[in-house]
Parts: C-alpha cells; structure tokens; sequence
C-alpha cells in the first residue's frame, strides 16, 4: 500500500466520527452496502462570479449509487450580503422538484436568471448563495457561500478606416458592442476624440432608439476632420458607457505614401563553420510588379558597442540591378569572416554572434530611395536539445511518465542527422526531503525527418516525495561543449492516492470526446463544463472503465470560445480529487468571406467591380478598403479574426494569469478555472508550503467536510469588369480609402456592393465584419485583395504650378507589363492654346520602363491643360492609356490685393440716393512698365445678409498665414460668431454652412489646444514661448465660452488653470497685467499705458464674463477648481477699476479702451449680478466721449480711430467693432448702427476678413451682434451693378438671401471695369452688401544682393553668405537676413516669406531654436513662411534648402518679402534667382533624360536639339 493509504483511512475514520456527533438536522440513514464507504453526501459547484443579466448555472450531485435514491427537491438562492443606499436589494432564486418519475435523479444543473443591471446603479459587491437539496429519503442538506457579483463583460470593438492619418484629412470610425456570446448589443454611449497630448478636441454621443434603423441600433458610425495642423501623434477614440470603456489609438503625422516595398530575407540559421549564406530581397511596386532601379546589400558581423565596432571592419557590399521578378540574392562568404576573427582572439566563444544586412535601392528615373536593415544570428552550436513531458499533467509515486527528446535546430527546425554523441537522461527526485539521481537512459539518439531524438518511459520511484520531479538530459555537441535539457513534472497533492485523469480526443468530424482514466478507490466522477466563465453544463461520467463524454461541433459552438472541462472523482474516504481538459475552438463566432467579378481580383483604373458577400443571413456587413500603401506605414485600425480573439479573450474567457504551480492540487484547480465546490465532501487546500510525504503525517488543510447538515429554513431572500480598346480615361482620382460602407446581406447570406475602381494603380485590403440580431458577430481572418492595374499605363511627373515663361521638363514615365516587346509613342496635346506637340517613341522591353521628355514653355493665364497620349504597339495588339492633366499657371511677379464693400439698405423713399453708390475700380496704367500684362482680375459678389462673406470663407478669411496661437483664431472665432447669429435667428438650416462651421469650429479647438502651456496659459508659440499671454488667454477663454454651446470643450479647458492663471493676474485695484516675460503680438492692444492698459483690462474682464456666463448655463463646464466667487469678484473689481480709472483720467482712454469699457459696463448693466447706479453713471460718461471721439467717411461711413507710436491715426477696425457691439445693445439705434456698419463693411477684404487676425475676430463678432439685434431681414430687393454698357442684375429674396451670388472672373483687360454704379432697388427693412474684388501682379525689378540691404517701411531684407554649390544640382540653397529699425521691432510679430522655385519642394529647414526671434517655420507647396516675434538688431539669418521634384528651366526668380502681421501695409520685397538656378540646362537639370544619359550630370552640355522641341506654348 502506499504511505498516504493509513492517513486516508485515519482522516476517514475522525470524519465519520465528527459528522455522526454534528449537532441539529435530520441524521442520514444507513446506506446499502452498495454505497462508498464515505458519509459524503452531497456536492454542489458554481462560479465565483454572479453576473447581472446573466444565467448563473449551479451543478447538484448527491454522491450516492443507492438505488432509488435521488434528488427530491433542490432550492438555490442569490441575495445580498449588506443593502446599498441607492439601489434595491438584488435577489434571484431557482427551484426544482421531482415528479414521481425522476425519483432516481441523483445530479441536477438549476438555472438562475440573474435579473439586469439597473439603470445608474453599479451592483458590484459580495452576494451570498445558499443552497438547500432534500433527498427522497427526507434527508435535508444545506449550504451557503460568498460570491462576487461583477458587470457583465462586454466586447467592444473600435474600427477606423486607417491607423495613420494626415493632418487635415477625415477621421472615420465605427464602434459595435458585443455581449459574451458575441451577438451585437445595443448601448448608448459617448465618444471621446483626444489629441496627441491628451486634449478633448471632439464628443460625439450615440443614443439608439426603436425608431432609429436596426443597423443604426448595433454599429454606431462618426468622423471627425482632424485641423491642417494638430498635435501630431498617437491620438485616441474613447468609447464609454454605464459598462465599459474601450479606446483605440491612431496616428497622426505628414507622410508620403510609399510606391513600393522593400523586403529583406536573412537566412534562419547560420552555423559559424558554413562556408556562406544568402539574404534575399525582393521589390514591388504595392501593386505587385517588379520596380526597376539599383540595389545594394551591406553586410557585416554586428554588435550594438561603440567601443568593440573597430572589431568588425568586415563589412562586405554587392550592387546589382534589381531582377526582373523583382528578387536578388546575394551570397556573402564566411571565411574571410572567421579568419579575422581568429586573428583578434575572437575563436571558441561559447556565445552565438550577431550580423546585420543593410540594403538600400535607388527607383530608375526617380531616384526615390528606400532602405531596409535587419540583424541574425551566427549560431555557434548545431542543434539544441528539447525535452517534453507535456502528455503527463501532473505524477504520483509509481507513475510511468512518457519522455520526447529531440534534437532542434536553434530556428526550431528539426536536426535530422545523427548527433555528435550519445544521450544521458536522469530523473532527479527527493526521498524523504533527500535529493536522489537515477539514471535511465543512456545511448545514441535516432536520426528522422521529424527530428534526431528519441522516445522513453520513465518510473517515477514509489518512494519519492511529493515535491517536483526533473528530467534531465545531457549530450556531447559537435563543438565540444555540452548541450542541457531539462523538463519538470509537478506532483498531484491530496489526501489519498487515489485520483482521476481527463484526456480528450478530437475526432474527424471535429466533434471532442473527453476520456478519463480514474483509480479503483473512485466511487463517482462528475463534471463541469466552464465556457465564458460560466457553467454550461453538468453532469457525470459513466460508471466503468472507458467512459467518455462527447462534444459535437454544433455543442462547441455554442459555447462559443475555449472550454474547459473539469471533472470531480469522490473517493470512498471522501476525498475529492480533480482534473482538468481545455479545448480551444478553430475560431469566434461567424466568418465573412468576400469575393469580386474581376478576374484574379484585378481591374483597371475606373472599371466597375462588384465585391460579393457571403455572411449571415440577414446581417448587416460593414466593408471597409484602403490603399495597401497605407498598411506599409501603420496597421491595427481594422477589426479582424484575430481582433475579436484578442479583446474577448481579455474580456469574457476569464483567462487568467497564475503562478507556474509547485504542486497540482483540487484547490489550485479550483481556483485556476473560477469555481466554488461546497460538499460535505473534503479536499486538499493548496497553501505555500512544500510537502514531503516519507510515512510520517503532514500538515494538511481539508476543505468542505465542515459542512453543517440541517433542516433548510424558508428561503426568503430579496435582492436584485475590363475596359475596351481605344477607351480614354481621365485619372485623377487617388483616395486612400476606397470602401466604407454597409451592405444588407438576403436571407441566403448574399450580399454585393458595386462600385468604380479609382484610378490609383495599387492594391486595395479590403475587410468587412457583420452584425445580426441574435447571431454571433462576424470577421475575416485576413484582407481580401483587389489590385487596380493595366498592363500598360503611364505617369507623367508635374509639378504643382509653374510661373508663365518657365520651361520645364514634362516627364513621362511608360510601363509596359506584357510579355512582349514593343515601341511606345507618346504625344502631348495642348488644350489652351490648341497646340500638338510632336511625338516621340519610346522602345520597350518587355515589363519595363520607359521615359519620353518634353519641354514646355506656358505663356498663357491660367493654367496649362495637357492631355498626354501613349500608344504602345506590339507585333499583333496596341493599347493607349491617357492621362489628362492641369497645371497652375502664375503670373510673373508679386500679386496686389484690392477690394471694396458697399453696404446698400433699402432706401427710405423713391428719392433717396441711400441705396446707391459709385466705386472707382483702379488698375496700373496698362503701359506701366512694372504691371504683369494680363494679370489683372476683377469679381464682385453680392449677397442679402451682411454676414455672408465671411459665412461663405469660413476657414479662410485672411490670405495670412495662420501658423500661430493667436492666428489660429481667425478661422476659430468667426465661425462661433457665425454660428451663433444664424441660430439667434433661426437661420441655422443649412447643412452645408452647420457642418462647415461646425468643422471649423472642431479643428479650430484641436489646434488652439496644442498652444497651451503647463500652467494653464496660451501663448502664441506654446511651450516655447517663455510666458503665457494673459490677453491671449483671454481671447481663447472668451471664444471657447461661446463654442461651447455648439461643440464639445472640456471642463478643465474652459474653467480650469487657464481662469486661475488669468485672475492671478489682477491687482488689488482690479486692474489686469500682463507678466514682464509675455508678449501681446498685436502692441496696439496695449494702448499707452503699456503691459497694463485700460483695454487689456476690459478685455479681460469681458473674457471672464463670457465664461462666467456658460459655466452658470452648464453646469458641466465647471471643472474641480472652478469657484463662482472668485470670478465674481474678480469681475466685480474690474468694472469699479474702469469707472473709476476713467473719471479721474478720460484721456488715457483710447478709442478702443473706451469702446470696450463701454460695452463692458453695459453689459454688466444688463445683468442681475453686477446692475448698479453708480455703473450707470460710469456708462453715460463713457458712451458721451466715445460719441466726442467718432469720424465720418465721405460714404456716411463712422468709425474711430487710433494712433500709432508716431502718432498717425488710422481707422480701427477693433475700435469700431466694439463701438458697433455695444451699439447693438441699444434698443433705438437703427441708423447709428448702420452708419457704422457701412465702415466696417468697406474694410472687409474679398473674403470677408480684415486686415488681421483681431481686427477679423473682431470685425466679424460686430457684424453678427448687429445682424442677430437688428431683426432686417426680409423682403425682395434686387442689387444692379453697371459699368460702362454693362449691366448685372441680382435678384435677393427670402431663399436667397444668404447665398453668396458671385460672378465669373473677368482677366486681362476684361478686367478694368473703371467706375461701377451698384443700386439697391426694392422694399423691405432688409440690406445687401455688395464686394468688388481686384488683383494684379507687379514687377519686382530690384534684385536681391548680399551686400546691400533692401529697406522700405522700416524693415530690411538682404542675401546671406551663399553656401557652396551641391553636385549634382538636385537641390537649392538660400540664405536670407531680415532686420526691422528699432521703432518697428516692438510692433509685434513679422513673417518672412520665401517662394518655391518651380519644380522644387522645400527640404532642410531651419529649427526654431536656431536662430534669434524664430518661433515657427511652415513648408507649403509654394512657399516658405517664417514667424519672427522679434528681430535682433543686427537681423536674423536663415538657410533655406529646397530639393527639385520635376525638372524646369529658364526659372523666374524668387520672390522674398518681409511683412507686419498686424500692419500688412508695412512690407519690404524683393526678388533673386540665383546664379545656379540661371545656369540650368537640360542635362543637368535631368541627367537621365534619354539624350542625357551617357553624360556626367556635372559636366553636361546642352545637346543640339531640334527646332521642333523648343514649342512656347
């Protein structure tokens, strides 16, 4: 017998004596002899974890072979343990009882129905179960335990259509929830769009209802367009609910989508003593042709130490031309590797070595360069020796335990050859706390396919200990060194000996039969099937040997993800002792399957195509297809097979991590898989500590059979296709996402999608996943591949726009994949001039590539239209591709800007002029030997609400650059105001204007934000900046106030440290400052009190207002450091300052200052908080000198003005806005207020801005305030504008009266119209506003020197010290010095503007932090633009490179400027066209132009060309 046999019986014996004297109950009668020896009667098994809404699945056994006996009746109750305050009590219940025919039920699984989670209420927390079963004998046992109550888990999935994405590009996403048997549930939710740096720049709510449709209800879809310049970076899609919350990132940041790929392959194992390897690599454009150009490999042994790199000065490079497959080998000689080891003592090393391959490949004719590297290993040993026990899951004394060993390569290949040297295996045990050897092998391993090894069987000795068992195996290697191998097998701890055995078997028709194998002292063996944490089933294993149960496929998928079976066995001394099988299902849930009409899933650019569906029945498939070229940057966004896997597994499998055990024991089991046994049964508990077991007693914790059996009281808990020959295709479509949208599969699980290939030559992944009510969810397992291609098509290289009188280079780029031969001839055509240009004809290989030049000198304005043509002609077939192109044309020169804006109201009688005004349109005269002929233009635009200019711009109402944080709010701001009116007055039923304003308003937030600085204040640069700017965080506050009623901001925002930071700047006498360090970009703001003016403070305090006033609206904008009393009397203490500042001293008071002090003490005159007499005096004075302070125009036009540093005054548009705000507030002002509206209006420029981002903001608020308070609106009118014979038209009316009625753009001398006469004619209280726009460039003859400056308006530009020539002429270097005269440094921020040569893209640019003053740098596609906030004395330099992209001649030059921001008359300009651009010819502008090639780039001549190439267009 073995040692645990007299323990058994001892503990069975002390049991039976406790459980006969237990007190209370009713006692069990004598069994039959058939019975166990045990007094073990009952059993019951559940889950750890109650989960609300859930069926909870509780196992009864009563552990009894008696005949006739059974269960009668079995209660199973879940209440809780302590009430909540705020919920109901949670209680749920199961009963069952037998009828006269199931008296023989001894096991039995109740369900419960766990009632759903209430609203608002989390019901987390301990419950307690009880548990009462009555025998049919009358035997009542009784039992109760704690169990954990947890949310149900649920599944949620979040889909973009890419993982990367570009600034200014959209954002779409889809999010569906699934509940643990993967089937779609519908939940409200929000959504939550942060930015790289953890801003709130969007929310978005989804609230699905019985009305909405169903696919609606279980897949909620949005998008968002991300600003053209957010925090680039890991952004996040946050979804949550009462449930969950689930994010998923996405990355933000410029790319250039990749032409091709470059994959390197290194081999998987190299021994030290080969004599050489073999990398591969292998090119193709994503469209899976081979791409032609040159490849080189670098390789050399490698180690990440600067100190040992020396060691390896080995490196080996090989260049060859890339194969016409696209893939080269390179073979690389290990020899001369070795012997330079050994020559620097490098021999023997018992470690491995590592080597890297590094390839780079040049693409032919455009020279783009792709480089990949990897690191290997140089194995120092041939094979590694693997042992595996894994078929025994755990041992007890005297068990034969089956032993692999295998000889593996150090890849995990199998080593087929003999080894070296025979194996010796041992099995290292302990005796009695002794460690023991014993040796059980010894000889040569076998030779196979599957591997050198061998198969053992080893005894574990009868007198081992419990304790952990090792297999060790040790072999002679080839090198001399030995090879180690090692496997543990971990002891079964209870009780007795005895113990039972679970294995499966997965059969043909995939169906599991689960065997076990038990010991004769195992009286009863039940089970528990686990799946998604819960019991599905229950039940018990035939009595005899061979029993088995089965599971067929359709019960597998049912439960839906892995199962584990647990089975029981009850011994005859009441031991319980488990074992446990788990079987992993091939997938989740159901599988989409798409397939195409086109043959191979290939198609031509702009062929129809149908993708077919195959799903379930009535599902809704969403597909989504991207560009390949997108996966290659950045993948993850899609929901596949494999996603699905990993969140459920996260989720709702329960898996779980636990300790790699020392000992197997019922209680570990137990544990592992979540489950709680009560019995008054007993087990072994595990504990820490380690068990030895060498005849003597051992210190063991028994589980269950402390069990009280008594009669059960009432249970009364409460609780809760292919294109034709000759066919022309215009190709300019190239979007990266293809497909994203929903197609409803029949009730045979068809569904097709029809659409258009775009014209973009490269392969597409496409995915779908679908959702049905009541049906598991859906995926692929990987994308389905479409790929738009012709077998021959060309690509011409443009560039983006060129300047009239340029010549350049027309690339044309021929391809020709079939596999023949033949000759290509390419011709350009001219729409505008009607113009043909010669052909030319190209020879092709075959699957080759081709290139035809042409020179292209545009003389007309203003663009160049080209249709180019290739014909390729092989023996017997030809095929054409068209491609049909438009290029920008500029004119020479700087462009000026004029416009004018006429204010016409209805005219009070038939006599009156008011209506009608002339307006002089003033051109150079056209002799002017500085006009650009032909460059002049001329429009107007006429339009019935006085907004709508800046309505229809929204987003672009300066031709400013916006790169700042106070630019930014040019386009911000507005679009509040805008916004705001149109809802004011009910106007706000346009989609086209909501979604653009509110688009607007969205990015506006997400780029202000990357202006924030750690305390809370904005500046104009961030955090590179050295102070934030209290007016500027103002401004910000006071437009994210308003913002906030239409779009989402964050509490923390809006009420958090930025109004913390702003009242910490308030003295005691109420006035604000700002701090030494900080910087107003506009100075006029200051007024002439400095740092510390009386505007500032007004404007300040109106910012305060305006927050004030939202977080009282909606409470939810009040973060955690919010507090009402603070502001308030921050408020408070402002407006007694600006009284009393201004009674004692009126004539510190500006235009501006007292414009805004007025409007502020007016408002605060319209509230309850802050209405006061003695205000009201304060707002009389005000309103009287501001009246003293107006200005009249020749058109009736008033306004104000302010004076400058040197006293010049000019009219202000800030001024003036704020005069005209608080005029609207008046209740009698009509005519005042339109006397200054008519101002305003002529300032505005021909996008419905002002001259600068305040006066915008500004101008624009004003207009809104007095449009959303005027109420004139209404009746039809017409506008007529005449000039000389001609006469236009405008009909306004009710469903016009916001469309901007543009007209045509007149060039050229078209263009001069002179005087223009516009008329308001009609009735009605309404007025139109009518804008007339010109331009013409002009002539910069002065040329730019490095010894002089150029000065004009107080600032100056000159050349830099030139660096040297770059060879071989593919890029550009510029230096350019700017400085401003000490009285114009201080006026606020300067931008310096360098345009692109044509043909060029900006490369290296200069760092910020590089050069004084500089605080930003933007690269556009025509134009550089600096932002200085100072120049120093002696000026700041800058070197500019740009890298040429398309080939032009004869360039003009660059045009350099130097201007305000906040005063855009104050301008220095100038042009250059350096000597290196002069000098360009044809050869060395494009050395591998075909007539070029066999010349050195450096030393080409311009060959003799014929008169035919030299076309002026």
């Amino acid at each position: 017998m073995a040692p645990g046999r007299n323990l058994a019986s001892l503990a069975s014996c002390l049991l039976l004596l406790a459980l006969l004297a237990a007190p209370g109950g009713t006692q069990a009668q004598a069994e039959p002899a058939a019975e166990p020896a045990s007094k073990a009667r009952y059993t019951v098994v559940c889950s750890r974890i109650l989960q609300p809404g859930r069926d909870f699945r509780v196992g009864v056994a009563l552990l009894t072979r008696a005949p006739g006996r059974g269960i009668q009746r079995v209660s199973v109750r879940v209440g809780t343990v302590s009430k909540g305050n705020d919920f109901d009590e949670l209680s749920a219940r199961s009963d069952w009882e037998s009828d006269s025919t199931d008296r023989a039920v001894t096991s039995k699984d109740l369900t419960i129905s766990v009632p759903g989670r209430p609203n608002k209420f989390d019901l987390s927390g301990n419950y307690n179960l009880s548990v009462t079963i009555e025998d049919t004998q009358g035997n009542v046992y009784s039992n109760s335990t704690e169990i954990s109550l947890s949310e149900s888990p649920t599944v949620s999935l979040i889909q973009t259509d890419k993982a990367i994405y570009k600034p200014g590009q959209l954002v779409k996403f889809r999010i569906v929830n699934l509940d643990e048997t993967l089937k779609p549930v519908s939940v409200s939710m929000e959504v939550l769009i942060k930015d790289a740096k953890g801003n709130l720049v969007d929310k978005q709510l989804h609230n699905p209802d019985d009305l909405a449709s169903q696919e609606k209800q279980l897949v909620m879809t949005g998008q968002f367009r991300l600003s053209d310049m957010p925090n680039e970076g890991d952004w996040s899609i946050t979804a949550k609910s009462e449930l969950f919350t689930e994010t998923k990132t996405f990355t933000v940041r410029q790319y250039v989508l990749p032409k091709f790929t470059l994959e390197l392959s290194v081999p998987s194992f190299v021994h030290v003593n080969d004599s050489e390897f073999t990398v591969r690599t292998k090119v193709q454009y994503t469209y899976e042709k081979a791409v032609e150009g040159e490849i080189s490999v670098t390789m050399g042994p490698y180690m990440n130490c600067r100190s040992c790199k020396n060691k390896y000065d080995m490196l080996q490079t090989f260049t060859s031309d890339s194969a016409p497959d696209g893939e080269t080998s390179f073979t690389f000689n290990l020899t001369s590797w070795r012997e330079h080891l050994r020559s620097i003592g490098y021999t023997d090393r018992p470690y491995n070595y590592m080597a890297k391959a590094s390839v780079q490949f040049k693409e032919k004719f455009t020279g783009e360069v792709k480089l990949v590297e990897k690191t290997f290993t140089i194995y120092t040993k041939s094979y590694e020796l693997k042992i595996d026990t894994s078929q025994t899951a755990f041992f007890l004394p005297g068990f034969s335990v089956p032993v692999q060993m295998t000889l593996m390569r150090p890849d995990d290949k199998p080593f087929t050859a003999a080894a070296a040297s025979n194996a010796s295996a041992t099995i290292v045990y302990h005796r009695r706390g002794k460690k023991q050897t014993m040796q059980f092998f010894n000889g040569p391993l076998s030779p196979s396919p599957t591997g050198t090894g061998a198969s053992l069987l080893v005894r574990i000795p009868v007198d081992a200990d419990f304790y952990p068992v090792r297999i060790e195996v040790k072999i002679d290697s080839d090198d001399s060194s030995k090879l180690h191998g090692t496997s543990t097998i971990y002891p079964y701890i209870g009780v007795t000996d005895d113990y039972v055995k679970v294995s499966k078997r997965i059969l043909r028709d995939d169906s599991v039969e689960v065997d076990v194998e038990k010991t004769s002292g195992i009286s009863l063996v039940y089970y528990a099937v686990l799946s998604r944490g819960q019991i599905q089933r229950w039940g018990r294993f035939a009595d005899g040997a061979g029993a088995k149960v089965r599971f067929a496929k359709a019960d597998l998928d049912s439960f839906v993800s892995d199962v584990t079976l647990v089975a029981f066995g009850f011994d005859r001394s009441g031991e319980i002792v488990a074992s446990v099988v788990k079987h992993s299902t091939a997938r989740l849930g159901g599988q989409i399957e798409l397939s195409s009409n086109l043959t191979d899933n290939r198609g031509e650019p702009q062929q129809g195509a149908v993708v077919s569906v195959r799903a379930a029945p009535d599902s809704f498939v969403f597909l989504t297809g991207i560009d390949a070229s997108v996966n290659l940057l950045a993948t993850g966004q899609d929901i596949l097979q494999s996603t699905l896997t990993e969140q459920y597994n996260s989720r709702i499998s329960g898996l779980r991590y636990w300790p790699r055990p020392q000992k197997l024991t019922t209680a570990r089991i137990l544990q592992e898989n979540g489950l709680i046994l009560l019995s008054d049964a007993f087990y072994y508990a595990d504990d820490n500590s380690m068990d030895y077991m060498y005849g003597q007693a051992r210190n063991r914790k028994l589980m269950g059979a402390s069990a009280e059996m008594a009669p059960a009281p009432p249970m009364a808990i409460r609780g809760q296709d292919s294109s034709g020959s000759g066919k022309t295709q215009v190709r300019k479509f190239f979007p990266e996402t293809m497909i994203w949208t929903l197609v409803q599969a029949d009730s045979e699980g068809l569904a097709r999608h029809s659409f258009v290939l775009p014209d973009t030559i490269t392969s597409w992944d496409v995915t779908g996943f679908g959702v049905a009510v009541d049906r598991p969810f859906q995926t692929m397992d990987s994308a389905f591949k479409l790929t738009t291609f012709k077998n021959f098509f060309i690509r011409p290289v443009l560039p983006y726009s060129l300047v009239r009188g340029e010549k350049f280079l027309l690339k044309v780029l021929a391809f020709n994949y079939r596999a023949i031969a033949g000759s290509v001839e390419v011709a350009v055509n001219v729409t505008r001039p009607a113009l043909q240009l010669p052909s030319q004809t190209v020879s092709l290989e075959a699957n080759s590539v081709g290139l035809a030049v042409f020179e292209l000198t545009p003389s007309s304005l203003p663009s160049l239209d080209v249709t180019i043509r290739a014909t390729w002609t092989g023996e017997s077939s030809s095929e054409t591709d068209v491609v049909v192109k438009s290029i920008i044309v500029i004119p020479e020169g700087k462009t000026v800007y004029r416009s004018r804006s006429v204010l016409l109201t209805a005219p009070a009688n038939s006599s009156s002029d008011s209506a009608q005004q002339e307006i002089t349109v003033e051109f150079p005269p056209e002799d002017s030997p500085d006009l650009v002929a032909g460059s002049e233009v001329f429009s107007y635009s006429v339009i019935g609400d006085v907004t709508g200019p800046a309505m229809q711009n929204i987003g672009g109402l300066l031709r400013l650059p916006s790169g700042c944080g106070e630019q930014n709010m040019v386009n911000f701001a507005p679009a509040v105001f805008i916004w705001e009116y149109l809802t004011a007055t009910r106007q706000d039923t346009d989609p086209d204007v909501s979604k653009k304003a509110l688009q607007v308003m969205k990015v506006g937030l997400q780029r202000q934000l990357t202006y924030k600085r750690l305390d809370g204040s904005y500046s104009a640069f961030g955090q590179q900046d050295e102070a934030g700017s209290a007016w500027l965080t103002a401004f910000v506050l006071s437009i994210y106030s308003k913002a906030a009623a239409f779009i989402t901001v964050g509490s923390d925002s809006l009420t958090g440290q930025s109004v913390s930071f702003l009242l910490s700047r308030q003295s005691v006498n109420g006035q604000f400052s700002e701090l030494s360090a900080a910087r107003i970009l506009d100075p006029g703001l200051q007024g002439s009190s400095g740092s510390a003016s009386h505007g500032l403070t007004a404007f300040i305090c109106m910012s305060l207002m305006d927050v004030e006033e939202a977080a009282i609206r909606w409470p939810k904008l009040q973060s955690t450091t919010w507090k009402d009393t603070d502001t308030r009397g921050a408020i408070t203490k402002c407006l007694w300052f600006l009284k009393s500042a201004f009674e004692s001293s009126p004539a510190e008071f500006s235009s501006y200052d007292a414009a805004l002090s007025a409007y502020l003490l007016r408002r605060a005159q319209a509230s309850t908080r802050y209405r006061q007499a003695s205000l009201e005096r304060g707002l009389q004075a005000l309103t009287t000198a501001l009246s003293e302070k107006a200005e009249t125009d020749s058109n009736g036009g008033k306004y104000w003005s302010t004076s400058n540093r040197w006293g010049r005054r000019r009219g202000s548009v800030e001024a003036t806005g704020w005069a005209l705000i608080g005029c609207s507030m008046k209740s009698d002002a009509t005519e005042e207020c339109l006397q200054i509206l008519r101002w305003l209006s002529d300032q505005q420029n021909s996008l419905g801005g002002f001259s600068s981002s305040q006066a915008t903001v500004v101008g624009i608020r004003a207009i809104a305030a007095f449009a959303t308070s005027s109420g004139l609106t209404g009746g039809d009118a017409s506008v007529a504008l005449n000039w000389g014979d001609i006469s236009f038209l405008n009909i306004i009316e009710d469903s016009n009266r916001r469309v901007l009625q543009q007209s045509d753009l007149l060039r050229g001398t078209t263009a001069r119209v002179g005087q223009v006469q516009a008329r308001h004619t009609g009735e009605g209280a309404g007025f139109a506003l009518a804008k007339l726009s010109w331009q013409y460039n002009i002539l910069d003859r002065q040329q730019l020197t490095a010894s002089d400056w150029k000065s004009s308006n107080g600032l100056s530009i000159r050349l830099g010290l030139m660096p040297p020539k770059l060879p071989p002429k593919s890029q550009h270097r510029l230096a350019v010095c700017a400085k401003a005269n000490t009285t114009v440094s201080g006026e606020g921020m300067l931008i310096l503007r360098v345009t692109n040569p044509s043909g060029y893209s900006a490369g290296r640019l200069p760092e910020p932090s590089s050069v004084a003053g500089l605080k930003r740098v933007e690269a556009g596609s025509q134009e550089v633009v600096m932002y200085f906030d100072y120049l120093p004395n002696d000026g700041a330099c800058v070197s500019l490179q740009w890298s040429r992209d398309v080939p032009v001649l004869k360039l003009s030059p660059q045009q350099i400027s130097l201007q305000m921001y906040y005063n855009a008359d104050r301008i220095v300009s100038a042009s250059y066209l350096s000597p290196e651009l002069q000098e360009l010819t044809r050869c060395t502008a494009c050395p591998e132009c075909p007539d070029c090639s066999t010349l050195s780039p450096d030393t080409a001549e311009e060959p003799g060309q014929p008169a035919w190439l030299n076309w002026l267009v």
